[in-house]
């Protein structure tokens, strides 16, 4: 992690040569579970003194799929986005049928120290690109 306030705009201030994409591993699962509660947080004012466990099996299964896209600004990690392709709502919300298949975005987070850089945009800009080149047309 980069500290200190002046170090995190000295990296932001990089981050146009020094940003980069990359899958999930397992070794990113506490970090991502992290995330996770960061946002019911946020969203909720959720307890997020909860059990851990339930939601790092959720995580690691969409980190063994191939759903999870980490952002990264000098080596560090600055945000994720986890989302899935499917022509059903994945909630158990009943939408109906599509059609054709789409993209699901399930969640984004951004470490704190890198908010309101732009580091969401572009992970939503490179899921919005795997879109495309799948041959998909909706991001929901």
């Amino acid at each position: 992690r980069v500290h200190g306030e002046f170090s995190v705009f000295c990296c932001m201030a990089e981050a146009q040569a020094d940003f980069t994409f990359r899958l999930a591993t397992r070794d990113d699962v506490d970090w991502l579970v992290d995330g996770q509660f960061g946002i019911y947080e946020l969203e909720d004012g959720a307890d997020c003194s909860a059990p851990r466990e339930p939601e790092a099996t959720i995580v690691l299964e969409r980190v063994l799929n191939d759903r999870v896209l980490v952002a990264l600004v000098s080596g560090a990690r600055a945000g994720f986005i986890s989302y899935r392709f499917s022509n059903t709502c994945p909630f158990g919300v009943n939408y109906g049928n599509w059609d054709s298949f789409f993209c699901w975005i399930e969640n984004v987070f951004v470490e704190p120290m890198f908010r309101a850089h732009g580091v969401g945009r572009r992970l939503y800009g490179e899921v919005e690109r795997i879109t495309r080149a799948k041959g998909l047309k909706s991001i929901m």
